[in-house]
Formats: C-alpha cells, sequence, structure tokens
C-alpha cells in the first residue's frame, strides 16, 4: 500500500522542499513506516551527485533515458520513481538532472550491491566494529573477500539526520579510496553495500567522514584476517 506523502520523500532526500514541506513530511515520517523505508532506500543515492560531473548527464535528462532506468523492476528503481514523480511534477530542468544522476548512479551501485549478495563470491567474511567517543557514531563493517575486491556491508548509527557521509578505506601503504557515499536517515543511521576494488589482505582501516572532513568513526582492520 503507498501512502500519499511519498511523492514528497524524493524531493526532502535532494533537499527540494519547501520548509512547510520539509516540516510537515519530517513530522509524518514518525508515524509512517511506509515512507521511512522509502526514505531509507533512496537516502545512499543523494550524496553520490555530487561526485558525478553535470555533462555526463546532460543528453539523459534532456530525452527519455532517465525513464527507461527508472522502469528497472528493482527497488533502486522503484525508489528513484518516486524521486521522478515527487512533488507533482512541479520540477525544473535542475530538478530532473538531479533524477538522471541518480539513476545512473543507483544503477552503478545496484550491481556492486547484488555482489555481496552472490554466494558464488563469498568465502570468509569478517567483522569489526568501532564507537568513538566524541562523536559517539558507532559502526559495524561486514569485509567479504570477493577475488581481487572485497564487498562490504555497513551499519551505522548516531550520526546527525541527514548529515552527508562518505566511508573511505585506507591501505597499508596509505592510499585512500572512496567506497561509498550517502545521507543519513532522519533517525541517524544508514545501511550501506558496497565493494572496493582494494582486496581485503591491502585494507589497514576505514573511515566514516563528513563532506567537510570530520571523521564520525574510524574502523581497524586487524592484520592477518
Amino acid at each position: 500500500m503507498t501512502c500519499p506523502m511519498e511523492t514528497y520523500v524524493g524531493p526532502y532526500a535532494l533537499g527540494g522542499l519547501d520548509p512547510s514541506e520539509e516540516a510537515d513530511l519530517c513530522g509524518h515520517l514518525d508515524d509512517c513506516a511506509r515512507c521511512r523505508d522509502v526514505l531509507s532506500d533512496i537516502a545512499w543515492t543523494v550524496s553520490w551527485l555530487r561526485r558525478v560531473p553535470a555533462g555526463e548527464f546532460e543528453i539523459l535528462v534532456a530525452g527519455d533515458g532517465a525513464q527507461e532506468a527508472i522502469a528497472t523492476p528493482s527497488v533502486a528503481g522503484r525508489a528513484l520513481a518516486t524521486i521522478a514523480t515527487g512533488r507533482n511534477g512541479r520540477w525544473g530542468r535542475r530538478d530532473r538532472w538531479l533524477v538522471a544522476a541518480a539513476v545512473a548512479a543507483a544503477v552503478a551501485v545496484g550491481v556492486t550491491t547484488d555482489l555481496v549478495h552472490d554466494s558464488r563470491h563469498v568465502t570468509a567474511a569478517s567483522t569489526v566494529r568501532s564507537v568513538d567517543q566524541h562523536t559517539r557514531v558507532a559502526a559495524t563493517l561486514i569485509m567479504t573477500p570477493q577475488g581481487a575486491k572485497t564487498g562490504l556491508r555497513l551499519n551505522l548509527t548516531g550520526v546527525a539526520p541527514g548529515e552527508h557521509c562518505s566511508l573511505i578505506a585506507r591501505t597499508q601503504d596509505g592510499r585512500t579510496e572512496v567506497t561509498a557515499a550517502w545521507v543519513a536517515t532522519y533517525r541517524g543511521a544508514a545501511e550501506i553495500a558496497a565493494t572496493t576494488a582494494l582486496p581485503a589482505t591491502r585494507v589497514k582501516g576505514f573511515d566514516v567522514v563528513t563532506t567537510d572532513g570530520r571523521v564520525l568513526v574510524r574502523l581497524a582492520v586487524p592484520p592477518n584476517r
């Protein structure tokens, strides 16, 4: 069953609601599990938009590519359809560009997410946990070797609602790689699935950071996993 307020969830995640609309939706989220689920599904796509060059999506926005991608029968596709149909068609060109970028990001990340669940690639998984004493952010990260890559599943709590976050992998030789980016839900939580091109044996640890570089929590990966 859908909710009449569901069409506002996508614009809310993208920061496109008026202040009064945002206040109404925030109050509604306290009571509506359906809208909370939709928000959780699409929250991780939003900060990916910051990393996509605008020129890459000009053709997609001008045509019907976004609608075709949204028609994909997946959780990401259904969630992004909510974004595309949000605000009863009141979106302008900038909003349509955001939708197109979100669709492309969701398609790319959706493939990565599927790998985490592919039992043919699963070997010995390891779990690391950490709670930062200053920020009170708690993180649990499951690492699953997948050949030359590593599947990741992060559960995070204690983040400020709506905070833009990234998961950064740190290697033994000092390199870093951004493995995922997302926006925390209104409850300050996130559940992220991703894949890093780094093999598990080269990873020294992970940082969850904000867009201004603040480290919310650091996860140390013990050697000899």
